[in-house]
């Protein structure tokens, strides 16, 4: 991962976890994003998406504006098959940020923040049904 773009890794099938650059994020590799999101969706398996926020990440109004079209784009996909979204931040600020975007937005799907990368993940995991703690059998599809 370069410090300028997404990261994406699905080794924990239907948990799909997404690192954000650091910085400043560029408006064509945010749209770029969403076009991930909405391609692991098309697969048509239920999934949950884990977001880690990096700390220095910066949205403009733009882009969290982009965060609701999205959603009302992709509203159909959203709820047949993303169980859920985790947004996992150190920062109490981009906490309370996210849970007010997606208070807006009313998103069909839950999105609940996190300070630790392992409790979203323990939510993931209770979202899809699986009640272990450990990594959920399954394929990586690439």
């Amino acid at each position: 991962m370069t410090e300028t773009s997404f990261e994406y890794d699905e080794t924990e099938w239907p948990i799909v976890r997404i690192v954000t650059p650091a910085g400043v994020v560029e408006d064509a590799e945010f749209a770029a994003n969403f076009q991930r999101m909405t391609a692991f969706m098309q697969r048509r398996q239920p999934l949950v998406f884990v977001i880690e926020l990096h700390p220095a990440t910066n949205l403009s109004v733009k882009q969290r504006d982009e965060i609701r079209r999205h959603e009302e784009q992709q509203r159909a996909l959203i709820s047949q098959f993303q169980r859920g979204i985790a947004i996992v931040t150190h920062s109490t600020f981009q906490r309370a940020m996210i849970n007010a975007i997606f208070w807006l937005i009313r998103s069909p799907s839950p999105t609940q923040a996190f300070s630790e990368l392992e409790s979203a993940k323990v939510w993931a995991r209770t979202l899809l049904g699986h009640r272990s703690l450990s990594s959920p059998a399954g394929s990586a599809v690439g």
